[in-house]
C-alpha cells in the first residue's frame, strides 16, 4: 500500500541548529550550537515515531545525517539527497524534494530558514495551492520556536479524521503522566519524604497507564466537562 503520510522536510542550520534559540534556557554547544531542549527534541521524535509525519533531512547535511540522529538522540530518518552540495545546487535540491512531496500525493511541512519564501511570492502560493503545504521560515539566529512546532502538530493531525486526532491527543496525555511521574518529580520540593515521593510517582505511572488502557474514559470525562462550560 502506498504511504501517503504527511512529509516534514527538515533543515539544521537556522532551524533546529541556533545561535539564539530563545526557547527558554541556555544553549549548550555539542559540536554545532543547539538549545538541545528535551522537550522541543522529544515532539520531533514523536512526530516521527508515532506516525505523524514522515521526517526527512533537506539540509546540506544530508551526508552526515547520521552524525545529528547521534549527537541530539533523534531517530535514524530519510535523506532529501544524499550527496555532498551547497550553495545553488542545494537550493536547486531543496525545491524539487518539496515538489516531489507534493507530486507524490503527500502534504508537505517545510522548514528552512533561507529557501521557504514567505506568502505572497509565486513559489509560495505554488506549493500552499489547496492547503496541502505549510511552510515556515525561523529567523537563523533563532530557529524553530515552540509556536511553530504548535502549528506543524496542527497541521499534520488535520491529515487525520477526529478519531485519531483524539486518540493521538489521549497517546500523548498518558506518556506525559508517565514522564512527569518517573522523572520530573523532585521530592525536596513537593514532599517530605522519599517514600511520599515514591508513592506519588508508583500512582502517576499507574494512572497514565490506566489512561492509555482507556482512552474512552478520559474522553468521555472531557466531553463532559467541556459540555458544562458551554452550557
Amino acid at each position: 500500500m502506498t504511504d501517503h503520510r504527511p512529509v516534514w522536510l527538515l533543515d539544521v542550520d537556522g532551524v533546529i541548529n541556533a545561535t539564539r534559540p530563545g526557547w527558554g534556557a541556555t544553549p549548550r554547544k555539542q559540536r554545532v550550537w543547539s538549545k538541545s531542549s528535551k522537550c522541543e527534541f522529544t515532539r520531533i521524535q514523536r512526530i516521527h515515531r508515532d506516525g505523524l509525519a514522515e521526517i526527512r533531512w533537506c539540509t546540506t547535511w544530508c551526508c552526515d545525517a547520521e552524525v545529528l540522529e547521534n549527537q541530539w538522540h533523534l531517530p535514524e530518518m530519510g535523506r532529501s539527497f544524499v550527496e555532498p552540495i551547497n550553495g545553488y545546487a542545494a537550493s536547486v535540491a531543496k525545491l524539487a524534494a518539496a515538489r516531489q512531496v507534493l507530486a507524490d500525493g503527500c502534504r508537505l511541512v517545510w522548514t528552512d530558514d533561507a529557501e521557504v519564501s514567505q506568502p505572497g511570492n509565486d513559489l509560495h502560493d505554488e506549493l500552499t495551492a489547496g492547503g496541502q503545504a505549510l511552510l515556515i521560515a525561523p529567523r537563523e539566529s533563532r530557529g524553530l520556536q515552540p509556536d511553530d512546532l504548535d502549528r506543524i502538530e496542527t497541521f499534520l493531525m488535520e491529515s487525520r479524521g477526529m478519531n485519531d486526532i483524539e486518540k493521538y491527543a489521549v497517546k500523548l496525555v498518558a506518556e506525559g503522566a508517565e514522564s512527569v511521574a518517573e522523572d520530573d518529580l523532585d521530592e525536596d520540593g513537593e514532599f517530605e519524604n522519599e517514600d511520599d515521593w515514591r508513592t506519588a510517582s508508583d500512582l502517576g505511572v499507574k494512572m497514565a497507564r490506566t489512561i492509555a488502557d482507556n482512552p474512552e474514559a478520559l474522553l468521555g470525562w472531557y466531553r463532559s466537562i467541556v459540555s458544562e462550560a458551554s452550557a
